[in-house]
């Protein structure tokens, strides 16, 4: 669900966010959970991120709800990546619940470290929520609670799938930079490249740990967004697509050479003329 704000210029501070992880009727305490304050509202409206986040090639604008989910999947890799610290950190207690008060307006990623539960591991989703928000009714919500949705799974295999969004560019790097991240610590870092098809498999990786994958620099002009689902992780660069210059086609005519002959012929003009009027 996409975040909707609900900028109230007489308050800006004294929200709240309660976190919840549930599987069914079943609470999951011992969730370690971060929040970290990603962004805020420029005077023109729209998000821009902000502290720590400022300068990672991030699009917040113009998305919708699939697109607010890669979003938070992106900037979760980057805290790992990068050791961000966290704004607020706690654990989730025995009904499943942690609570983080006295927040300032903007917006927020919700992140939860996974966890081993009755023989199996849960992996919970980053979240980008904002204070203050909205219902569906349009009232204004001064705390918003974040049901972290997961998936119980057992890893053993992690693909990177590298994507280009930018109409064929013809300077797309020939290869980029990729990190297996293990417990937010670089365990591997491999090339990609089109000869190996954009993509590449670890196999292998123990299920006690938690793998990312992050991709190390990004090309200038680019921006970046990450989508995972299961044992596969997206790399998805997306490029300014400008249309190239219009130019006239050549005909064979060597347009350089026009402007000197047009002056040499001119020139051969009036010495003619001087001399037809000597001779007379």
């Amino acid at each position: 669900m996409a975040p909707r704000f609900a900028f109230a210029e007489e308050r800006t501070s004294g929200y709240a966010i309660e976190a919840s992880a549930q599987d069914g009727s079943a609470a999951l305490s011992g969730v370690d959970i971060s929040l970290y304050r990603v962004g805020e509202l420029s005077p023109s409206g729209s998000w821009k991120l902000t502290g720590s986040f400022a300068d990672y090639p991030v699009d917040l604008n113009g998305l919708d709800a699939s697109g607010w989910g890669a979003a938070a999947q992106t900037l979760a890799a980057y805290v790992s990546a990068d050791a961000v610290p966290a704004l607020a950190a706690g654990a989730t207690d025995a009904r499943g619940l942690l609570r983080f008060e006295d927040l300032e307006h903007g917006l927020y990623l919700v992140c939860a470290g996974e966890l081993d539960y009755h023989d199996a591991r849960y992996r919970f989703s980053p979240i980008l929520t904002a204070l203050p928000s909205v219902d569906d009714s349009g009232t204004e919500l001064s705390e918003m609670r974040c049901d972290l949705k997961f998936e119980r799974v057992e890893l053993t295999n992690l693909t990177v799938v590298k994507r280009w969004d930018d109409g064929g560019a013809a300077n797309r790097p020939r290869q980029i930079s990729v990190q297996l991240l293990c417990d937010g610590e670089v365990a591997d870092t491999i090339q990609l490249d089109a000869a190996a098809g954009w993509q590449h498999t670890w196999t292998g990786l123990s299920l006690g740990h938690s793998w990312q994958v992050v991709e190390a620099n990004v090309p200038d002009g680019y921006t970046v967004t990450i989508e995972r689902s299961g044992g596969t992780v997206a790399i998805i660069n997306t490029g300014d697509i400008t249309p190239p210059e219009k130019r006239l086609p050549q005909t064979g005519t060597l347009w350089h050479l026009v402007p000197p002959l047009a002056f040499a012929g001119m020139a051969l003009l009036i010495v003619s003329a001087y001399r037809r009027r000597r001779v007379r």
